[in-house]
């Protein structure tokens, strides 16, 4: 049996993409490499900062001389863009009929200011479009039994200003709010707002050992908060292999030459959509959908200033919420496991 043909976004999704990838985007972690050589630059207030005068030399360090000197020379103003898209394969629904799988694109860009040799404020912002595709999933909805999709493209938008504070040697810390507009294209926008804020330290207990935490806290588009723990490890086990936290997740990741390494990864993903006044399903709701991923990644990042990552693996523990425009649940739906795959890319300048 043929599923039904692949659905085309909308013109207004389409639309509202074009006009918002353009806009500055993502924390962004990546930091400039050195854009002339250390002889026309400021002295480097650091005694054991590496000696570079040309790109030769920079190439010649190990990652972590390279990440201390991109640190240590870093602009006044830097910009940095990033992109990328993610592939979710159908995925069963377990408690009702049907399957669905999700495509993913997303981009943005953002400004840091360095405030210290130590501080810097990011100004990010950033949008996520979401294309869901449900297959002989006619009744998921209880009160709508013969309506097969009870949403396909929804978008996030997404601005967020961070202070952090990360000196070579003790604690480093964060602290930043976010504003949240996800849902249809036609849902009441004010309906899709949702805000929150992180903060989080970390200590250097050894010279290859930093262990903190952060908490995040967002309020939830169908009332009340949602908080979540995030372990922040940064350890080197060896010259090669490290536990991290990433973007992404934890990963454990193992570097085969100071530009190329691979990652296993597990992370928690999280989203909310409000749905339009005029859905034929759940008019005014919102839906939640939230999966832990395991991939395997690989990273090429020749410098700090280009992170190409490729990664894929499968969804754990998915699930589906629907709330009514009262905010009370409607249906609950367990995801079966799914394939995965994904490509992100940040530049710095």
């Amino acid at each position: 049996m043929h599923g039904p043909a692949p659905r085309t976004p909308s013109l207004r999704t389409l639309a509202i993409a074009a006009a918002v990838f353009a806009v500055p985007a993502c924390l962004g972690q990546a930091e400039p490499a050195p854009q002339q050589p250390a002889s026309q630059q400021p002295a480097p207030q650091q005694a054991d900062l590496p000696e570079v005068s040309s790109k030769e030399d920079f190439l010649a360090l190990d990652r972590h001389e390279r990440q201390r000197f991109s640190r240590a020379k870093r602009p006044a103003v830097s910009f940095f863009v990033d992109g990328g898209g993610t592939y979710s394969a159908p995925a069963d629904l377990e408690d009702a009929a049907g399957e669905v799988d999700v495509w993913r694109l997303r981009g943005g860009g953002g400004l840091s200011f360095r405030l210290s040799d130590t501080a810097d404020l990011v100004l990010r912002g950033g949008a996520e479009f979401s294309f869901y595709s449900f297959d002989g999933s006619a009744g998921v909805i209880p009160s709508a039994p013969t309506i097969e999709e009870p949403f396909d493209d929804v978008y996030e938008l997404r601005v967020a200003p961070l202070l952090r504070v990360t000196p070579d040697e003790g604690w480093r810390w964060f602290v930043g709010g976010s504003l949240t507009s996800s849902g249809e294209p036609d849902a009441d926008f004010a309906d899709t707002l949702a805000g929150g804020g992180l903060a989080g330290a970390s200590f250097e207990i050894t010279d290859t050992f930093r262990l903190g935490a952060a908490l995040s806290v967002t309020t939830r588009l169908e009332g009340g908060v949602f908080v979540l723990p995030i372990p922040i490890i940064e350890w080197d086990i060896t010259d090669r292999l490290a536990l991290r936290t990433r973007e992404r997740g934890v990963g454990l990741e193992y570097w085969f030459t100071d530009s190329w390494n691979a990652a296993a990864l597990v992370g928690f993903d999280r989203r909310e959509f409000r749905l339009a006044d005029d859905n034929a399903a759940l008019p005014g709701g919102s839906v939640t959908d939230r999966r832990i991923p395991l991939t395997l990644a690989v990273t090429y990042s020749p410098s700090q200033k280009m992170i190409i990552t490729a990664r894929a693996g499968v969804e754990l523990a998915g699930r589906l919420e629907f709330h009514d425009m009262n905010d009370r649940q409607v249906r609950e739906t367990d995801l079966s496991e799914n394939f995965v795959a994904g490509i992100d890319a940040r530049f710095a300048f």
